[in-house]
């Protein structure tokens, strides 16, 4: 399945040929440039970790595993665990006069997102910012995957550990002075339990769609799977519009 993904990606792609000699370790730059059909522009370091660049490509661009209606509408959207600004650039696409927070805590993986950002000239709309969200405010260890930079977590010990700055969601509205959040993205390998289990109630009411890849921790804590996820999220008036294995997609049943 993954070759397959890997295929569909290589259908969005431009500079084919560039793409595939990186995929295959013959490229010899530094930094190759994904050039989508659709004019977006990706830079990748040329690194075995950020060939999987291509899946979340077409995970986002091509399967659209977090569907945006297209819409002028000034939406504000949180992406939690931006990594490279795949999903960011991807939610502007579809929706020009969005303003999206992107957070992302790995220091390369940070770098990568701002040059996308700048790349395809969207920095009047897309604010990264280098911390972790996560249970709690302040210093947390941070692991980073060697074979994946889109697996880093707070949980996988084998990587190489870090120490980023995290901040709660709590946090993040009060500081970004957030009164409304039309979309919320959470992809955080793990820590999307103890970032939304720790969110008071009337920060979840501000929130009208949640977007979340829930990944499997019960070893951790037993509350710490895509069910009891579903069913904490249930209390707090949301409702599931839409699984597909890891993925929620569900609607705060107050908002229209």
């Amino acid at each position: 399945m993954k070759y397959l993904n890997v295929l569909q990606g290589l259908r969005l792609i431009k500079n084919k040929r560039e793409v595939i000699k990186h995929l295959f370790n013959l490229n010899e730059k530094k930094l190759i440039k994904y050039e989508l059909k659709n004019k977006i522009k990706f830079l990748v370091p040329n690194l075995k970790k950020n060939r999987s660049t291509i899946l979340s490509i077409n995970e986002i661009f091509k399967q659209e595993i977090y569907p945006i209606k297209e819409s002028n509408e000034e939406r504000l959207i949180l992406d939690i665990g931006a990594q490279s600004g795949i999903f960011s650039i991807y939610a502007l696409y579809r929706n020009n006069n969005a303003k999206i927070y992107s957070f992302e805590p790995d220091p390369e993986n940070f770098i990568q997102l701002k040059e996308n950002i700048k790349e395809n000239k969207l920095d009047k709309n897309i604010y990264p910012i280098n911390k972790a969200v996560s249970g709690k405010n302040g210093k947390i260890s941070f692991y980073i995957h060697l074979k994946s930079s889109r697996a880093n977590s707070i949980y996988k010990e084998d990587g190489q550990r870090i120490e980023v700055e995290s901040i709660t969601l709590e946090k993040v509205f009060a500081d970004l002075k957030i009164k409304k959040c039309d979309i919320l993205k959470i992809d955080i390998e793990g820590a999307e339990y103890d970032t939304l289990y720790n969110c008071p109630r009337d920060i979840l009411n501000k929130i009208n769609i949640i977007f979340i890849e829930c990944h499997e921790y019960s070893n951790i804590n037993k509350i710490y799977n895509k069910k009891s996820m579903i069913k904490f999220l249930s209390k707090n008036n949301f409702k599931v519009l839409k699984e597909n294995e890891g993925i929620i997609i569900l609607k705060n049943k107050g908002k229209q």
